[in-house]
């Protein structure tokens, strides 16, 4: 009779304990599930955010500015050297052989100058160009996030050409919204500047 009574209350405490670790599990399920449901999650098309930003508009205009003043420096070295070059041939036939070598040297010389400044041009506008792109990139990624944190997400992805994020329902795109308190908060380079002054004037005082 009491090994009876032992067996009973062995096989009473298993099924309990076995009933209580199925209702944790189902409450650390549930919790799981309701918190994934409570995430706040958006995503913005990465090209669009860039390509609308007065930041990047600035950076290329300065981009550009800076490009047009290298190549007006080049078509005048290349300008120079064909005008040397067109004397050159026109008055070959009057000069000694010591002024023809001379003058060929000078037209080489000028050739070099043009090719290395050139190159040079070339290896500065790439680097004037990342530069200012990433730059540009800097702000808005830090922007992003505090964007994300001050209007509670969780999660802000970005889609990308190379197809980071091939779906998403509508109402989770948030570009337009980002885009526009984006530029809100730009400040122009020389606005930004002169507040930068007067915040540092203010505090010397």
């Amino acid at each position: 009779m009491q090994t009876h009574s032992t067996t009973s209350n062995a096989t009473y405490w298993r099924w309990a304990g076995i009933g209580m670790l199925m209702i944790l599990t189902i409450q650390i399920i549930s919790s799981a599930f309701l918190y994934s449901r409570q995430q706040r999650i958006g995503f913005v098309r990465s090209s669009e955010l860039v390509d609308g930003y007065l930041g990047m508009k600035e950076a290329r205009n300065q981009y550009q500015n800076k490009s047009q003043k290298w190549q007006a420096n080049v078509d005048t070295l290349e300008q120079d050297f064909k005008k040397t070059l067109h004397h050159f041939q026109y008055e070959t036939s009057g000069l000694s052989v010591a002024e023809r070598r001379k003058k060929e040297e000078t037209l080489k010389q000028m050739q070099e100058n043009l090719f290395q400044y050139t190159s040079s041009v070339r290896e500065n506008a790439r680097t004037e160009d990342e530069k200012l792109t990433q730059g540009v990139l800097n702000q808005i990624n830090s922007f992003v996030q505090e964007y994300g944190k001050s209007q509670g997400f969780d999660v802000i992805l970005g889609t990308t050409l190379s197809g980071s994020l091939l779906y998403g329902e509508e109402q989770l795109d948030i570009t337009d919204q980002v885009l526009t308190a984006l530029n809100r908060n730009y400040r122009p380079a020389g606005v930004a500047s002169a507040i930068s002054s007067t915040q540092k004037a203010d505090h010397a005082q």
